[in-house]
């Protein structure tokens, strides 16, 4: 994309207002993301998806963190055994529980991605839980 950009001499900003960005059950490190948007000059958001869990979250413009929506999706934060990290020890494996697929729902679907809850609080989401990714 990068490259196709560069060679056909676009400016991006004349045409959109922003990228979204995403892999399967990864999540690009923000620093790739700053490099994006110095390339392009456009501001570039993670979306962080886990298709086998039906699973999908953008970061937040205002908090940069994940929003979940909590009537979708039950997120926990655990270590490999499925256990909750000891206390004062933050961040662990992500696992995701879908709550709207019925005949074939994803429980406890863990993930690669190690992150952290963090509290609700942005004013976009109020109420949403918000992960940080690691």
């Amino acid at each position: 994309f990068t490259q196709e950009v560069k060679r056909q001499g676009l400016h991006l900003p004349t045409h959109l207002g922003a990228l979204v960005v995403t892999q399967d059950e990864e999540c690009l490190p923000s620093g790739t993301c700053r490099q994006m948007e110095d390339t392009f000059g456009v501001p570039v958001y993670r979306l962080f998806r886990i298709d086998l869990a039906l699973f999908l979250t953008v970061e937040c413009p205002e908090c940069h963190h994940f929003h979940v929506w909590d009537d979708l999706y039950w997120v926990e934060v655990l270590e490999a055994g499925l256990a909750q990290p000891p206390l004062g020890q933050q961040g662990g494996y992500l696992t995701v529980t879908n709550r709207f697929a019925r005949l074939c729902p994803a429980i406890r679907y863990m993930t690669p991605v190690q992150g952290e809850l963090v509290p609700p609080g942005c004013s976009r989401g109020p109420k949403d839980s918000r992960l940080q990714l690691y």
